[in-house]
């Protein structure tokens, strides 16, 4: 039984690691990227956004805690009113 709950809690966590890396884990049910769980490789994703962009949103978000709504991503200095209207229709802050 013990070999057992250790397999299972084995599988778990690499199906977990896996979802995670893959992005299957950042997105709601509309496909949106939730900007509050998405790693920088997710986010690179999003038609509109570079690395440098995707760096900062994960480093504001570490460092300010999670975005309440999707406007909020306008406080990252290098995101203008101009990204924001390409992005904002492929991001969520989840509910």
């Amino acid at each position: 039984m013990r070999k057992f709950r250790g397999i299972l809690s084995c599988v778990f966590v690499a199906v977990f690691v896996f979802g995670i890396f893959c992005g299957t884990l950042t997105a709601d049910d509309s496909g949106k990227v939730n900007i509050n769980t998405a790693t920088v490789k997710v986010l690179k994703k999003i038609k509109g956004l570079r690395r440098r962009e995707a760096k900062k949103i994960v480093k504001y978000r570490d460092e300010n805690g999670p975005f309440k709504n999707i406007e909020d991503i306008l406080k990252i200095r290098t995101i203008g009113r101009d990204d924001f209207l390409l992005i904002k229709d492929a991001i969520t802050v989840g509910e």
